[in-house]
Formats: structure tokens, sequence, C-alpha cells
């Protein structure tokens, strides 16, 4: 279940920590900005069901595609701000942050992604919150896997190879395939399970707009 959501840079939605509850509504005047902010919430959620539509190579690219090269990024962002999302998440027992920021460019070739992780929301007292995985922190096209076995361990990372113009989970199951430190990776059942249950979370969301509300088409699905 999505808690909690942080936007920056898409369209003219700017939000920090906006809390959800399971149903949740949103009201206000003609071009108060309400579907942008539907379209930023439920960008991942959109990217994942409809990953394949658009004829170019990537979920991500479509995705980008879908929603407009050139209207996806604030126009008073900086040259070099990236679109940001980030989404507080209970995935089982876990409370976690997913964080996703990418530059949509102007054509197919200047968009990527420029940051995704996944990060424990449970800090407990620690400086820094435990790192499931994190992509392209350092350099595009890295990524690591946490070694800590726990939440205040030395965390020195896995390193792999994977692309930024696709999202991690979509990538998971080549990616563990490739390599045998990888696929041998102590939690690499817990991380695939954490990424499945995220994908869940995602696909679970619903939206409906309607100048009337109707409470017999608005509902919760079972």
């Amino acid at each position: 279940m999505i808690q909690s959501f942080t936007c920056r840079n898409f369209r003219n939605v700017h939000i920090d920590e906006l809390n959800f509850k399971r149903l949740n509504l949103i009201i206000g005047p003609n071009n108060a900005g309400k579907t942008n902010f539907i379209k930023a919430l439920t960008f991942y959620s959109n990217l994942l069901k409809h990953a394949d539509e658009g004829g170019l190579q990537t979920g991500f690219l479509n995705a980008v595609k879908r929603g407009g090269w050139e209207h996806i990024r604030n126009i008073s962002a900086k040259e070099n701000d990236p679109v940001s999302l980030s989404w507080r998440m209970m995935l089982g027992e876990n409370r976690v942050d997913y964080d996703f920021g990418f530059m949509p460019g102007n054509k197919v070739e200047d968009s990527f992604i420029v940051q995704e992780s996944m990060n424990s929301a449970e800090q407990r007292g620690y400086e820094r919150p435990y790192n499931y995985f994190s992509c392209h922190r350092e350099y595009a096209g890295q990524g690591y896997l946490s070694t800590a076995v726990s939440i205040g361990d030395a965390n020195e990372g896995l390193p792999f190879s994977v692309s930024n113009t696709e999202v991690f989970c979509r990538q998971y199951k080549d990616i563990i395939l490739s390599d045998d430190r990888l696929y041998n990776y102590r939690d690499r059942k817990k991380i695939g399970l954490l990424l499945n249950e995220m994908e869940e979370s995602f696909l679970g969301i619903r939206s409906y707009a309607s100048s009337r509300i109707d409470t017999a088409t608005i509902r919760i699905p079972l």
C-alpha cells in the first residue's frame, strides 16, 4: 500500500510527503493541476501496466513518450534538475521508500533514468537508512545491491550493470542470471519479493475522474 508521495518537477506538481488513505478524493476547480497530480502519482503504475505500448524498446521510454517528451518536466526547472518521484510504501512488514528520478529530454535518445533506489523507511536511530538497492547513484549504468545483513551494518554494495533506459524491476531477473555472484547473492529472493510486492502495489492503483461524484463507480477494488 502507498502511504505517501513526494514529487518534484513533474509538470506543475511540487509535493512533500502527501499522506494517503486507502481511498482518497481530489477536489478542485478546472486547471488546478488535478490531472497532472494523478499523472505524476501513477507514472510508475502506468509504466508497468502499459510497458509495451508505444513502439519503443523499454517500458520507461514508452511511458515518457505517452506523457509527451517536452511536457513532463516543469518548464521552470533548472537545466540539470530531473523529474523526481518518491513513494513510501508498506510491502509486507517492510516500510520502504522507493525513489525514482529521470530526465525526459526532448527526444528518445535524450531520455534516461538518473536515480532509482529502495531504502528502509525505518532508520531506528541510524544516520542513514538501510539501502536495498540503488542504480545510477555514482555512474550511469551502475547499480548496487546491499551487502549489509541488517540496518546499521557496513554496506559496500555488490555492483552490477543496469540500463538507464529501463526501470530496475523489469531488468532484475536478467541481471541476477547474468553473473554467478549475483545469482548466489544472499538476499536475492528477498529483493525479488520486495520488487514483486512493489509491482503489485503500483498495479493496484485505480483512479477515476468525473465532474460528478458517482458513489456506485468509486469503490475500492476487491
